[in-house]
């Protein structure tokens, strides 16, 4: 949810511009995105995921995202799919799928359903998400000239952001999920898991 700001305008993308491209190198990387792939881009939020992929020659994308506004940012003409993963019905296999930073945002069970579904046999869906959860933490730094605000707490597995600046105030609120929840994962694909810093990834290859 955002206060006094606009999907549109691209103020998410102004808000959020230090992470906007976070670890989206990383995942293309560890799902081994070619441009022969076809790739399922979920929670694709504003497209960071579908655009770099694109700009790597990937032309078979399918972008998932319950937010109109985010997904009317992208420009690219690939498949836009304007529904939450959980109610997504996919219409046709896929190579790859990848999830950046909106996982904890999603029902577990009903993505590895869905997933499972969209995926070729032994296709792969790779996801990020944290390692530790945020239990209170302030902080500011300047980027580009803008100064941002950031405040994280939690209750129990629900963790609550809000991110600020001259631009706008962002406010929400998800899950925390640990390497127990992620195990869901473990009854329908082959999980490899790697830990970098607070950053966790998941390398899921259907069987």
């Amino acid at each position: 949810m955002i206060l006094n700001s606009s999907y549109k305008k691209g103020n998410y993308e102004r808000l959020y511009s230090k992470y906007i491209f976070k670890d989206v190198d990383k995942l293309l990387i560890l799902a081994k995105v070619t441009k022969n792939k076809s790739l399922l881009d979920l929670g694709a939020g504003t497209g960071a995921v579908s655009k770099i992929a694109w700009k790597r020659g990937v032309r078979n994308i399918t972008a998932i995202e319950k937010h109109k506004a985010m997904l009317d940012n992208i420009s690219l003409k690939i498949e836009k799919v304007y529904s939450s993963v959980e109610d997504f019905v996919p219409m046709k296999k896929y190579d790859i799928a990848i999830c950046r930073q909106a996982i904890n945002y999603m029902d577990l069970e009903k993505v590895d359903e869905v997933v499972h579904k969209a995926l070729k046999k032994r296709g792969v869906f790779v996801f990020n998400s944290f390692v530790n959860k945020p239990l209170f933490n302030i902080k500011s730094y300047s980027f580009n000239n803008v100064r941002y605000f950031e405040f994280s707490t939690s209750f129990g597995k629900t963790v609550f952001h809000v991110q600020a600046s001259k631009l706008g105030i962002d406010l929400t609120k998800f899950s925390y999920y640990n390497k127990e929840d992620f195990s869901i994962f473990n009854k329908r694909f082959s999980v490899r898991r790697m830990v970098e810093g607070n950053s966790v990834y998941y390398i899921c290859r259907k069987r």
